[in-house]
């Protein structure tokens, strides 16, 4: 079987801190635009669409801070 590990190299901290920026501002514009529909439902208050969209929205930035923090060790 063939080793594989020496192929593999360690990113570019310039890649890390842009992949970081990019993850930030895409969770930044989505985390946006599901508040909308949440102030909407909110505002014509329908409380169980807004509590599910309201979860919705806390699992999306879980996820999009995870995108952030996270990173591979190499490529």
């Amino acid at each position: 079987m063939d080793d594989r590990k020496d192929d593999y190299r360690s990113l570019d901290p310039r890649v890390v801190r842009l992949w970081r920026i990019d993850a930030a501002i895409t969770t930044a514009v989505v985390l946006t635009v599901v508040l909308i529909p949440i102030g909407l439902t909110s505002a014509a208050g329908i409380w169980t669409a807004t509590l599910a969209l309201s979860i919705v929205w806390l699992l999306l930035a879980v996820f999009g801070l995870w995108q952030i923090v996270w990173y591979p060790q190499a490529a």
